[in-house]
């Protein structure tokens, strides 16, 4: 039986990993390897976000993903709602 893939994919600002790539690498590299398995979109932080933020701003992204809107414009959605940045979208965003 195959894996389901998974549609979208969070990833915390918290997530560090120490995968021996060089600086300004790890993001990209990391982004590529989940692609890579089969997951069709990405969203990660890419500067660091208070952990309270995050929570915030998570909310908001499924309730727009949940009331229909495409990846991409779910987190537009959710970042104008809440005022917080810092978060992109990698892979089919809508």
């Amino acid at each position: 039986m195959e894996r389901p893939k998974a549609a979208c994919t969070a990833l915390p600002d918290w997530l560090d990993l120490d995968l021996g790539v060089r600086p300004g690498d790890e993001l990209m590299g990391l982004t590529n390897a989940i692609l890579t398995l089969g997951t069709r979109t990405l969203i990660a932080s890419v500067t660091p976000v208070d952990d309270a933020d995050t929570c915030t701003m998570m909310q908001k992204l499924h309730l727009a993903l949940a009331s229909g809107y495409a990846p991409a414009a779910a987190l537009s959605e959710a970042s104008q709602n809440t005022g917080i940045s810092g978060f992109v979208c990698f892979g089919y965003g809508g």
